[in-house]
């Protein structure tokens, strides 16, 4: 998740302050962290392994920003080598997606850049092995402030902005229902297909569907997918509110969940300040929730992406430097 958009909260939002009892993780044989790399904001399987979206997001920090490939089956972690990049490139990885396009594995990343001047982008690798082979950066004007992705077989894909503008105390203050959904084709041809949304946030596709959960809509949405991009039948599935990604396991779409905003504030700036973690499994067809995990943030602080493997739930976050394992 894009926690710029969480950076003034503290100002119109009431804090509710969830308790919970730390759990000794070193005596938990059901929790195991797992290092990966500072900034773990995204997972995505592919195949046997983990892919982890890494980047260092708090100031003052070393520098890291790279995709890992996590091998649950050993817990080695591989940095993936990137290939062929322009030398201009800055490569800052947020929300990703795996694809595959025309026959090629296809990861599909937001990229944010450190630098203001700079326009954020969309970057797409083939991957092969252990390497990202660099095919091609997408940069257009809607690309505002772009948070989660979702790529089709046919090479168009989508992506959240949480926000309407770079301008975040006005966005927080005026215009809290500024952001919006984006579609573009293989070629960069980009438009709105929803707009006046309160923080967008995951993206996940099955079929002819689209799914988008939002931080403060209180709503994970359905849309049918249309020939050209364009979506239909926008149906609330569900009312959760502070959604973050989106992951499937089975017909069941399963999200990460920030449940107090004012505690995840806090811990964006401090590391020892813990912010409560809740996954649900939402029914893709009834909408009904599931509450199948929860902390106070000592576990895992901040969760962001929650996705279960081989009878698993792993958990990133948008800071600290690991996942988190929970046995189902």
């Amino acid at each position: 998740m894009n926690t710029r958009i969480f950076l003034l909260f503290t100002l119109f939002i009431g804090s509710g302050i969830i308790s919970a009892c730390k759990k000794e993780m070193d005596n938990d044989p059901e929790l195991e962290r797992i290092i990966v790399g500072r900034g773990p904001e995204d997972i995505f399987l592919d195949e046997n392994r983990i892919l982890v979206s890494c980047d260092e997001r708090r100031e003052g920090q070393p520098v890291f920003a790279e995709i890992v490939a996590l091998d649950p089956a050993t817990k080695k972690t591989t940095v993936l080598t990137r290939k062929s990049e322009p030398e201009s490139l800055r490569f800052h990885p947020h929300g990703f997606y795996l694809q595959t396009v025309g026959g090629k594995k296809s990861l599909y990343i937001v990229n944010h850049y450190k630098d203001d001047a700079q326009l954020n982008s969309v970057l797409v690798y083939e991957v092969k092995g252990d390497e990202l082979h660099f095919q091609r950066e997408y940069r257009h004007k809607l690309l505002i402030s772009p948070n989660e992705i979702c790529a089709l077989p046919n090479g168009s894909f989508y992506f959240t902005n949480d926000m309407g503008s770079d301008d975040m105390i006005y966005e927080q203050l005026f215009n809290k229902h500024g952001g919006s959904l984006v579609h573009c084709d293989a070629s960069g041809n980009c438009k709105y297909v929803d707009e006046k949304l309160a923080f967008p946030n995951g993206l996940e596709l099955k079929g002819q569907q689209l799914y988008m959960a939002t931080t403060r809509n209180n709503a994970l949405f359905r849309y049918d997918i249309q020939p050209d991009g364009s979506l239909t039948n926008k149906y609330k599935l569900s009312s959760v509110n502070g959604m973050d990604n989106l992951r499937w396991s089975g017909n069941k779409l399963i999200v990460a969940v920030h449940p107090d905003e004012i505690a995840f504030v806090k811990h964006s700036t401090n590391e020892k300040s813990h912010s409560p973690s809740w996954i649900y499994s939402i029914d893709s067809e009834t909408g009904q929730s599931n509450l199948i995990y929860k902390n106070g943030g000592y576990e895992i602080s901040g969760g962001s992406t929650g996705l279960i493997y081989n009878g698993y739930l792993y958990i990133s976050q948008v800071y600290g430097d690991y996942l988190l394992k929970v046995k189902m």
